[in-house]
């Protein structure tokens, strides 16, 4: 059970945010080091939603917060610097890590939390996007993907979307971010031998 914030010690956006990376999506040390900028511009961008069922993905996200609190005796306030409403790093790691636990688990091969969030590093075009040839105009890049992304500015198989797909014989761009994601993995994991079926419901 959590413990009120009075008896918690007040934590740092970059303490969350390693939380989040390392502890819960399961990137390596490595990898973390290549991306970190890029990380912590995704998480001074909040994710605005537009399809209604889109606001679980936001609740989602900010669920991260109050299990950082239960987990690590720290707690969030005004002076952490995070927008008081999701960001696009609480949602891209929430999600990944709902994919993982409900619908892509397998036992055999490990758990792949850290696989789904690089596939939307990768899938946004942000690949390029690295420490060690970082550039001031990747912010602005950055900012202008995640705005195409949150406006719905992008055809289903433009890299501007989190799961771009092959085939565009149906206008995905239209459905929330839960039914594009699990048309993405049947497209890209078609015979994955998973513990759980993909399921509609988000």
């Amino acid at each position: 059970m959590r413990t009120d914030d009075s008896m918690l010690t007040s934590a740092t956006s970059s303490t969350y945010i390693q939380w989040i990376v390392l502890d819960k999506l399961g990137l390596s040390d490595k990898e973390w080091k290549t991306y970190n900028f890029l990380i912590n511009s995704l998480a001074k961008i909040e994710f605005i939603w537009v399809h209604p069922r889109d606001e679980n993905r936001a609740l989602d996200g900010l669920e991260l917060r109050s299990q950082f609190s239960d987990e690590t005796g720290y707690f969030l306030d005004g002076t952490a610097g995070l927008p008081v409403k999701c960001t696009m790093l609480e949602m891209m790691a929430a999600l990944s890590i709902k994919v993982e636990n409900r619908i892509m688990r397998n036992l055999s091969i490990g758990d792949r939390t850290s696989i789904w969030f690089l596939s939307m590093i990768h899938n946004m075009g942000f690949d390029k996007c690295t420490n060690k040839g970082w550039k001031y105009e990747y912010e602005d890049y950055i900012c202008e993907t995640c705005k195409k992304f949150i406006n719905r500015d992008y055809k289903s198989t433009d890299k501007w979307g989190l799961f771009p797909l092959k085939n565009d014989s149906k206008n995905w761009v239209n459905e929330e971010i839960w039914v594009q994601c699990m048309a993405w993995i049947r497209e890209n994991y078609p015979n994955d031998d998973r513990d759980l079926e993909l399921y509609s419901g988000s």
